[in-house]
């Protein structure tokens, strides 16, 4: 049992070398954009269509989430490229925070604004 929390330890002190670091963060910025896509197309399809004020509002939202998931990405690429970041793999796995953060927002505001135009409501 010792010898399992040992390995499970020395695991997570390994040092991820900017090529790993890189390769993580663009597959989580690619499947941010794909599911910030897909919840973009749910709210203008309960909504009624793109050109209706209700989604407009949610441009907003979404240029944000955007900038969150594609700014967190550069600064993360442009200190691979120049300062040759290296970090712990137990360090690796807080990358995503960002990403899931600019999911989380933009799914908030847009189930909010659905519900208010279903609704009847605007907000």
């Amino acid at each position: 049992m010792n010898e399992t929390a040992a390995a499970a330890n020395d695991v997570l002190q390994d040092i991820a070398t900017s090529d790993v670091i890189m390769t993580e963060v663009v597959i989580y910025a690619l499947a941010s954009l794909v599911i910030l896509l897909l919840m973009d197309f749910y709210a203008a399809k309960r909504i009624g269509n793109k050109h209706s004020m209700g989604y407009k509002v949610l441009r907003i939202p979404k240029y944000v989430s955007l900038f969150i998931i594609c700014g967190f990405t550069l600064v993360i690429g442009l200190l691979c490229m120049y300062a040759d970041l290296s970090v712990t793999r137990g360090t690796l796995t807080y990358f995503g925070l960002p990403y899931f953060i600019g999911l989380v927002y933009y799914l908030v505001k847009m189930l909010r604004r659905v519900k208010a135009e279903t609704k009847g409501r605007h907000l």
